[in-house]
């Protein structure tokens, strides 16, 4: 009996656990799944490589996948017609269904392509209620590489493709032009087995005095038949002629590999040979040898100046020390240096400069300078008096220093003006 009851007890202990355990595997089963392929490691250049995507669900999608674009630099991505479709396969002896896109990824030149891990949200139906349940499934990261094949390192750019053809259409004869004549030139290269976009710009540009050339965008048109990539780029250029005489637009070349055959072909469009009757173009050449006079003078005028210089500097120099020292001994630097001592608030250096000043101007015969003592010895008495040492001497006491000087210098020039007889005397003298 107690064998018994320890095994019940033991079945009770390990029945939830259990339960627990299956209920994860089956919500872990319940969940879609994101699967993977890519066909190949590496392609030429050009030619595309197959990523396929599945999504499966235990039930169905109520909504269809929102797939990632998986672009990256150097790599052209393309959805062929009919890229997406319905997909479905068997999981744990169960049917899921769900969605497959076929992606095209084209490497647009040699090298390694890494396209990180992106999201696919994905909307599918509760196996329990129908209800729609979002999930975000991760991809993983691509690594593929564009592969030069051998033969073909030096092309540049790089083209492959099954057949490349060039036509050339001329409108207008460039054998018999006049002056504003014009010729136009319509090249077509036709490119089956990658895109157009490989396609170089084939017509250069002629310059000449006697022709122009005006080129108009190309054009490019993308096609596709059953996954493969086709195209046309068509360039246009109108050539005008200016001048008579003969010009030339060189023949195009264009090389690339053939996949089917492994080999580096060319296709050629035909140049044009151009033959304008007319009065030549004006020929404008600058003759150097004219211009050595020109120079010669210019040395020699730059030679004087500098000896001149040279000569006159000693005096140059005298004159400015005599302009500087006059400068300095003048009553407007004096003045300059009391208003400077007032602003820094500097009591000693205010004294000696005001002092100083005074010196430059004769005594006020006219006025006084009551009004700059008096500012003087309040400020004085603020330094220096009895209330000194608890009160410091405010901005104002400053401030009606500077203004008293100010004052006391108008009042000193008027006073010099007079004496120098700019004023008439008084009519009725005492």
């Amino acid at each position: 009996m107690r064998v018994l009851a320890a095994l019940a007890s033991l079945f009770l202990l390990l029945a939830p656990a259990s339960a627990q355990q299956a209920d994860v595997e089956t919500e872990a089963d319940t969940t879609p799944i994101l699967r993977m392929s890519l066909d190949e490691d590496g392609a030429i250049p050009g030619q595309p490589l197959v990523l396929r995507v599945d999504v499966l669900a235990p039930t169905f999608l109520p909504q269809p996948p929102v797939f990632p674009s998986f672009e990256v630099p150097g790599v052209m991505v393309r959805l062929p017609e009919r890229a997406s479709g319905p997909t479905s396969d068997s999981i744990g002896g169960e049917t899921w269904s769900g969605v497959t896109r076929a992606y095209r990824l084209i490497p647009m030149t040699p090298g390694q392509f890494r396209i990180p891990s992106q999201t696919v949200a994905v909307t599918y139906a509760d196996p329990d209620t129908s209800e729609p349940l979002k999930v975000d499934l991760q991809t993983d990261e691509i690594v593929f590489n564009g592969l030069t094949p051998e033969g073909a390192e030096d092309l540049d750019p790089f083209i492959a493709a099954e057949k490349v053809e060039l036509k050339q259409e001329l409108v207008g004869d460039p054998a018999a032009l006049a002056p504003g004549d014009a010729v136009e030139r319509v090249v077509t290269a036709r490119i089956t087995g990658t895109s157009p976009l490989f396609l170089p710009p084939m017509i250069a540009p002629v310059e000449t005095t006697i022709l122009s050339s005006y080129p108009a965008e190309p054009s490019i048109e993308e096609t596709e038949d059953r996954g493969v990539l086709s195209g046309v780029r068509t360039e246009r250029v109108t050539y005008v002629a200016e001048a008579g005489g003969t010009a030339a637009a060189p023949e195009i070349n264009l090389s690339w590999f053939n996949i089917e055959t492994n080999k580096v072909e060319t296709a050629t469009a035909p140049g044009l040979d151009f033959a304008i009757d007319g009065p030549a173009a004006p020929q404008s050449t600058t003759d150097w040898r004219a211009l050595v006079p020109y120079v010669l003078l210019a040395l020699v005028v730059l030679a004087v100046i500098a000896l001149a210089l040279w000569l006159l500097w000693p005096r140059i120099a005298a004159w400015r020390r005599r302009r500087r020292e006059v400068w300095l001994a003048s009553e407007a630097f004096a003045y300059r240096q009391a208003q400077a001592a007032v602003r820094s608030r500097d009591f000693g250096e205010t004294v000696v400069a005001i002092a100083r000043w005074k010196t430059h101007l004769p005594d006020n015969q006219w006025g006084t300078d009551a009004r700059l003592a008096a500012a003087m010895t309040r400020l004085g008495e603020s330094y220096y008096g009895r209330a000194s040492e608890a009160h410091a001497p405010k901005s104002g006491a400053w401030s009606d220093v500077l203004s008293a000087l100010r004052g006391a210098r108008r009042s000193r020039r008027q006073s010099a003006d007079r004496s120098h007889g700019h004023v008439l005397p008084p009519l009725n003298p005492v």
